[in-house]
Formats: C-alpha cells, sequence, structure tokens
C-alpha cells in the first residue's frame, strides 16, 4: 500500500532541509506530514510506501487534473472492467506524471491512499507542456509581469474562483468515490468556505457538499493550526520541520482511531 499525495507546496515541503527543487527533476521532502503519516502507516518503509505529486504553486486546476490521471492509472490496475474501453490509460501518461516514481509502480495497491491539499482559490492554471515534470503555468497574485496584471485587473472575480474551485473538488471526490479509491482530503484556503461574500445557491450547495469530506487539524487549516501553536514559518510562509512532524502525530493519532478500512480518512475537531 501507497499513499499519495498531491497539492501545492505545503504537500510538496517548499523550504524544508531536505527538500530538492532542483530542475529537472524536483523531489519533494520526506519530513512533511503527509511523508510522516506514510512512514507509520507503512511500518517505517517510507521509500516503498511514499509517492509526492504535488508542485510547489499549483492552483486547484492542475491539482484536479493531476489526481484524476493517477485515478485512471489507479482503477486500470485494479478495476479495469469500470473504465470505458476509450478510458484505458497508456502505461506512462504523457505529462511525465510517474516518470520519477517508475521504479514503484509495482507496489501499487488497491488499497492506496491519495492524500490531498487544496490549493489557493485564487490561482489560475493555464496548460504550456514543455516540461514532463510540470507542465502547467500558474498565474500568482502579486506577480508583476504583464499578464499576471490583466488577469488580476480584468479577468478575475472571487466569486470564480470559488466556484471554479468547488466545482473541480467536487468532481474529484465524486470520481473517488466511484471507484474506491481511499483518500485524505486536505484544504489551505478557507475563503473557499466563506459564506458571506461572494455566494449564491451554486456555491452554498457545493460547500454543503464538498465540507463533509475535508479534514481539517482542529478546525483550522494546516497553516492557521501551525500559527496557532506558534511553529516557526520560512520566509515564503511554509511552516516548517517541527510543524509537520506536529501535524503529522495529530494525523497519526486520528488515523489509528478509525476505521482504516474506511473509504474516506477524517480528522476533524
Amino acid at each position: 500500500m501507497k499513499v499519495k499525495s498531491f497539492g501545492c507546496s505545503y504537500i510538496f515541503g517548499s523550504d524544508l532541509k531536505d527538500c530538492n527543487s532542483d530542475p529537472p527533476w524536483p523531489r519533494g521532502s520526506k519530513s512533511t506530514w503527509p511523508a510522516l503519516l506514510a512512514q507509520h502507516v507503512r511500518g517505517n518503509k517510507l521509500d516503498a510506501g511514499y509517492e509526492c505529486h504535488a508542485r510547489p504553486g499549483s492552483g486547484n486546476f492542475q491539482i484536479t487534473e493531476r489526481i484524476l490521471n493517477h485515478v485512471v492509472q489507479h482503477v486500470a490496475r485494479f478495476n479495469p472492467a469500470s473504465l470505458a474501453p476509450t478510458a484505458m490509460p497508456p502505461p506512462v501518461h504523457q505529462h511525465g506524471i510517474f516518470s520519477d516514481k517508475l521504479h514503484c509502480l509495482m507496489q501499487d495497491s488497491k488499497d492506496d491512499i491519495f492524500v490531498i491539499g487544496w490549493s489557493w482559490i485564487d490561482r489560475f492554471d493555464h496548460h504550456k507542456g514543455t516540461n514532463a515534470w510540470q507542465p502547467w503555468k500558474t498565474i500568482l497574485p502579486g506577480e508583476v509581469d504583464k499578464l499576471s496584471q490583466t488577469y488580476y485587473k480584468h479577468l478575475h472575480t472571487e466569486y470564480s474562483d470559488k466556484l471554479n474551485s468547488l466545482i473541480n473538488i467536487k468532481l474529484v471526490i465524486d470520481i473517488l468515490l466511484q471507484h474506491n479509491v481511499r483518500f485524505l482530503m486536505t484544504f489551505i484556503d478557507d475563503l473557499m468556505f466563506d459564506q458571506k461574500f461572494h455566494t449564491s445557491p451554486a456555491v452554498t450547495h457545493l460547500q454543503s457538499c464538498i465540507l463533509p469530506y475535508m479534514t481539517t487539524f482542529e478546525g483550522k487549516t494546516f497553516l492557521e493550526w501551525s500559527k496557532q501553536k506558534g511553529f516557526a514559518e520560512s520566509a515564503t510562509r511554509h511552516p516548517l520541520e517541527e510543524a509537520h512532524r506536529a501535524a503529522a502525530d495529530y494525523m497519526i493519532t486520528v488515523f489509528d482511531k478509525q476505521n482504516t478500512s474506511g473509504l474516506v480518512l477524517q480528522a476533524r475537531a
């Protein structure tokens, strides 16, 4: 069994000491809370039981695409009858999502757990396809290039951000449940669940559908929880090793208390 993680820099482990961000094949940290959870689940055999598919700077659209690619590969291995014949994937996806972990493919199992950390909703992903490890480009708030300034001045709205992220997350949840893929899902941006501003019946309905599947750290996001506990952060607002260790301890405690054969693994307040 493996733990496979998806998300942005908070899952990748940016600014942790063992994180390798060097091109062309960066590797996520093995000191993040998902990696430490995997180490616990697999009985300390970390290299055999953890794959990090997070990408720093990711928005929720590309996280969705990356998860769905892996779900199709997962289902094709363990339940191919549930896929339409035209949906059968090639052995290795063209975007290179498995290229850094090909040696681990034979260790996949039907009990693999997907750990997902949804990103900030105001990021805009567009596909470039020029890099196998990261074929996406993301427009981020605060950037000074002309494209970013044009997007945030003329196209960006909080309502669109919220609605798009909620739609993507609902799609991922439905497909994970449909194919009996076990998952633990977190989020970093609580604006996604705000109902005071920029809302609609569609938004509130999606929020009510998604929230029951979300895992929290004592009712907070990982970043909020880390700040409340007083853990150190990097200059770019990434919680450091002590925070990840404590977060892993919290998740492990909850993980061990529940029926780990269940489909949705949750740590709620």
